[in-house]
C-alpha cells in the first residue's frame, strides 16, 4: 500500500478501504474469532495508510480463536445472577456455532447454593425458561456428601477438624442429579505426588523484580510434601 500510495492515491484508499471491510466482514461472520481491544479500537478509527497498517498487523498477528472449553470455579457465595451472566456468551457462541459442541466444566459443583438452577440447565436444559442449545455439553467435579450430623460424630473428637468441615459444606444433589453421577475413583500417591510437582514447576519468582525464574528444587519438594500431607487432614 505504501508504493501504490506513492503513484495512485485513488487506488491506495481502495486498498484501505477494502482491508477494512474484509476484516469487518470476516469478525462478523466468522464467529469463532476473537478480535483484540486494540482491534477493535483501530477499527473505529478513521481510515488512513498508517491505520491500514496498523489494523493489517493487528489482525494477522494477533486474533485468537474463541474457546470451546469454559471453566468456572464455584464459591459457595455464587448466585444465580452470576451463573447466567456466566452462560450469557456461552449460549450466544452456540447459537452462531450450531454444528460446533461446547464443553462447560462447573467446579466444586456440590458446594454451590444454586442447584436448583443447575438442574434446570443439566436436566431440563433451559435456564430461567429459555432453551439451551443442544451442541452445550455440561460436566463437573463434586465432592461426596456427608451430613453435618455425620461430621460431627466422625470428628466428635477433633473440635478443629469439625470447625473445617462445616466451612465447606457439600450439598445434596437432587435425585436426578445423582443419576448422572460417574465416579472415577483416587489418585494413588505416586500420581498425585506427580501432577501436583508438574503444577509447581510451572509456578515462578520474581528476581531483582525483572526476571522471572522458576522455583528451587527444595522450595517445590517443600511446597509438593506439605501439599500431599493436606490431603490426609
Amino acid at each position: 500500500m505504501t508504493v501504490t500510495d506513492a503513484y495512485d492515491a485513488t487506488i491506495a484508499q481502495k486498498l484501505i478501504h477494502e482491508l477494512h471491510e474484509y476484516v469487518t466482514s470476516q469478525l462478523t461472520t466468522v464467529h469463532l474469532l476473537k478480535p483484540t481491544k486494540r482491534l477493535q479500537r483501530l477499527l473505529n478509527e478513521a481510515q488512513s495508510l498508517l491505520i491500514a497498517t496498523k489494523l493489517f498487523n493487528e489482525y494477522i498477528t494477533y486474533t485468537q480463536t474463541k474457546q470451546l472449553f469454559h471453566r468456572l470455579l464455584l464459591p459457595p457465595g455464587i448466585t444465580e445472577e452470576q451463573l447466567v451472566q456466566f452462560m450469557l456468551p456461552i449460549r450466544t457462541l452456540a447459537q452462531h456455532l450450531p454444528d460446533i459442541e461446547l464443553v462447560v466444566f462447573f467446579d466444586e459443583f456440590s458446594t454451590s447454593s444454586c442447584l436448583g438452577l443447575f438442574h434446570e440447565m443439566f436436566i431440563d436444559r433451559t435456564i430461567h425458561g429459555q432453551p439451551l442449545a443442544d451442541k452445550i455439553f455440561f460436566t463437573a467435579a463434586i465432592n461426596p456428601y456427608i451430613s453435618v450430623a455425620n461430621a460431627n460424630s466422625n470428628n466428635k473428637n477433633n473440635d478443629d477438624s469439625i470447625a473445617h468441615r462445616l466451612d465447606y459444606l457439600v450439598h445434596q444433589l437432587s435425585q436426578s442429579l445423582e443419576h448422572l453421577k460417574c465416579r472415577y475413583g483416587t489418585l494413588s500417591n505416586s500420581q498425585l505426588h506427580d501432577h501436583i510437582k508438574q503444577k509447581i514447576q510451572m509456578f515462578q519468582k520474581n528476581e531483582n523484580k525483572q526476571q522471572q525464574m522458576p522455583l528451587d528444587s527444595y522450595v517445590q519438594e517443600t511446597v509438593c510434601d506439605a501439599i500431599l500431607n493436606a490431603q490426609d487432614v
